[in-house]
């Protein structure tokens, strides 16, 4: 047999916050405030006392903890803050202590409100981006950067190098011995064009693989056609 709930059916768990209906509603309307100065030991505890202040000037000082007023109460006026007529007979010291009680509620109540608006609030799509590229860049490799002498090899076998490779090619182990050889024997401005297509080739290839996680079109000069130096 199963047992019964012992709160009851339908009733929610936990505890019945005290901020319901209007005084919820007014609370919240100075939650982005209180992110503002949330950091300042200060600037927190000056916000707790001036919403404790608005808090009675919207209220009252009659109204029960857990009671709503029957109808929306007016903005507070902030003017108001310091009238000393507006007490309701109180002198400063009830007053004081008063709105030390309610400043302790504050003090749970807006961190708390803060939390859980952060814990709910959806991811914007730029964060959502971020953690999918992050993800995505540990299982896809980067580019590397191509060695030179294969670059060169790749742009001037024909031209260049298989002529040196048929003449020593009785005496050399692979063709990787001719395009080293002609390569020592190459200007050094020819090889500085070399470097230079090495690093085109690269920085092509790394901006290919960056595209990759998010939809950015290719520019003109990426879509260029490659010139052979």
């Amino acid at each position: 047999m199963a047992k019964s709930s012992a709160q009851g059916p339908g009733k929610p768990r936990g505890r019945t916050p005290w901020a319901t209906g209007f005084k919820a509603d007014f609370l919240e309307r100075y939650v982005s405030e209180y992110r503002k100065v949330a950091g300042s030991k200060k600037s927190t505890h000056d916000f707790y006392r001036r919403i404790a202040r608005l808090f009675f000037i919207t209220f009252g000082y009659e109204l029960a903890l857990h009671e709503n007023p029957e109808q929306e109460p007016a903005a507070p006026d902030a003017a108001r803050l310091d009238d000393a007529s507006d007490h309701e007979g109180e002198d400063d010291a009830s007053r004081e202590e008063r709105e030390h009680i309610f400043k302790d509620l504050f003090k749970d109540w807006y961190p708390h409100r803060v939390r859980k608006l952060t814990a709910t609030a959806a991811p914007s799509a730029e964060a959502a981006d971020d953690a999918y590229q992050a993800v995505a860049r540990k299982f896809v490799e980067p580019p590397r950067r191509e060695q030179v002498r294969h670059v060169y090899s790749d742009l001037y076998w024909d031209d260049r190098i298989s002529k040196h490779f048929n003449k020593i090619a009785p005496k050399a182990i692979a063709s990787s011995a001719a395009v080293r050889e002609k390569w020592d024997d190459e200007t050094e401005e020819f090889q500085e064009k070399i470097h230079a297509e090495v690093e085109r080739r690269y920085q092509a290839a790394l901006a290919e693989y960056n595209r990759s996680f998010v939809d950015t079109p290719r520019t003109d000069e990426e879509k260029a056609p490659v010139h052979v130096v």
